[in-house]
């Protein structure tokens, strides 16, 4: 939540900005943090900037997915602005232009020493084996890519095929249209897949379960609502209706935090001046147009993220059936609610 006072023109004129920001930006650190979690200690990569809906969302949604948990980013101007560690493998198109796979394997080891090779041009099992050879000539790799086919199967066959000579040290990253659901059924069934490689349905904020073919809308809907004017010194609430499933209840609003032995038990949305015992979420950041507090690193914003979410029950970060999280109205806001509303 935010709170925006001012002139009326210029709070009119930020509306679309503020919820573009917000919603977008909240939509696509949460999805990362669900991919991170059904990846369960196993490594997140942001892949997502080719199926961005803009350059921009392409550079807010590695942003984003940083502080959602993901361990870097594959879009190297995301590093450069935001700091991000980047990450990537070789195109297909590498592997395509040359005579052969293995031509193609030494031409971007001799560039790239012990680095990543993507193995699925032609065939994936054929391309490990010939990974293994270079191996055995003293190349140095430190991981292979599956882009597609039966992640769980070929996953647990190129295994195998690097384990029976020794390689066991040899990474394998897994891409293709993943998503948590997906992260989630291939965990739980052990696939040896080290790193996921997370792109399509990050950056957009698919909201499909891709496992059971079902979704619902990929958006969030956050909304930006006028709740009290000033005239003649006197604060005049306002308040929407519409339908009592979206209604506004009227005057600025802080929010509670409610935290019991070390868990968030719920928030709590309450008047700015209520005395309820909880960490206040909202805090003033610009006042006349400057900035009044030391803006955090973006680091230091993941590491919150992170923090919040140990805090958090399991039940509701479950990737299927998940709990609602509790937020509820204080006291003084119901009796507000039942009075204006």
């Amino acid at each position: 939540m935010l709170h925006v006072t001012g002139n009326t023109i210029f709070v009119q004129l930020i509306e679309t900005f503020l919820l573009n920001v917000l919603n977008f930006q909240s939509l696509i650190a949460t999805k990362a943090f669900r991919c991170v979690h059904a990846a369960k200690n196993r490594d997140v990569i942001d892949f997502g900037a080719r199926r961005a809906h803009s350059p921009l969302a392409a550079l807010l949604a590695a942003r984003a997915s940083y502080i959602g948990g993901v361990k870097g980013t594959s879009l190297v101007l995301a590093g450069k602005i935001f700091n991000i560690p980047c990450y990537g493998t070789v195109a297909h198109k590498f592997i395509q232009e040359r005579d052969s796979e293995e031509e193609a394997f030494k031409d971007f080891l001799r560039a790239f020493p012990n680095s990543t090779l993507v193995i699925d041009t032609y065939n994936t099992i054929e391309g490990a084996k010939k990974v293994v050879k270079l191996l055995k000539y003293g190349y140095k790799v430190s991981g292979v890519r599956i882009d597609s086919g039966n992640l769980l199967k070929l996953s647990k066959k190129v295994r195998e095929i690097f384990d029976k000579e020794g390689f066991k040290n040899v990474k394998i990253i897994a891409s293709g249209d993943l998503d948590e659901y997906k992260i989630d059924y291939l965990v739980k069934n052990n696939a040896p897949i080290d790193v996921f490689g997370v792109g399509t349905r990050l950056v957009t904020g698919a909201n499909f379960d891709s496992i059971k073919n079902r979704g619902g809308v990929s958006a969030l809907n956050g909304v930006y609502k006028l709740v009290e004017v000033y005239k003649k010194k006197k604060v005049v609430p306002k308040f929407k209706i519409g339908s009592r499933e979206k209604a506004v209840p009227p005057y600025k609003k802080q929010i509670f935090r409610i935290i019991k032995n070390g868990k968030i038990v719920k928030d709590v949305i309450g008047l700015f001046d209520e005395k309820i015992n909880g960490e206040k979420l909202l805090v003033k950041i610009i006042e006349k147009g400057k900035l009044v507090v030391k803006l955090p690193k973006l680091k230091k914003i993941r590491e919150r993220c992170r923090d919040q979410m140990k805090m958090l029950d399991e039940k509701y970060k479950r990737i299927r059936n998940w709990e609602e999280f509790p937020v509820e109205y204080s006291r003084k806001l119901k009796e507000l609610c039942k009075k204006f509303l």
